[in-house]
């Protein structure tokens, strides 16, 4: 085997490494589990929205939506390669009765959402005004 070869086949040996590494890496995923953020007066004074917030993804692609522990909302939720969308099931104080599309972002235990397609203004504000953070 020349030189050349040697070189040729040590090259191509790597490109494969990495090619098999990069499949078996694993990609970043809205896991299911319990999410909170904050909004705080200084994001908005309309005191409906100012507290704590915590967004349940279940396994079965239910959500729920609470303020402060009190119910706010209920709804399912579909999840694609890097957008996820909000079907609100239940009458809340107002009403979302359009799909709320928003794309995902996953840093470790933190989930940011940016809108992309909700024309309802409440669940703008309540889902992508801070990014989540995954509870244990």
């Amino acid at each position: 085997m020349t030189h050349r070869s040697r070189t040729y086949a040590k090259l191509v040996a790597a490109i494969v490494i990495v090619l098999v590494l990069a499949g078996c890496a694993s990609e970043a995923s809205v896991a299911p589990g319990t999410y909170t953020s904050t909004i705080t007066r200084d994001d908005t004074t309309d005191y409906q929205f100012i507290g704590e917030w915590e967004l349940t993804l279940a396994e079965d692609n239910a959500y729920s939506l609470s303020k402060d522990g009190r119910f706010h909302e209920d709804g399912t939720y579909t999840l694609s390669e890097d957008q996820i969308a909000f079907d609100q099931a239940s009458t809340a104080s107002y009403s979302c009765p359009a799909t709320g599309t928003y794309q995902w972002a996953v840093d470790g235990k933190t989930l940011t959402l940016t809108n992309v397609d909700d024309d309802c203004g409440a669940r703008k504000l309540q889902l992508a005004m801070h990014p989540w953070s995954q509870q244990d």
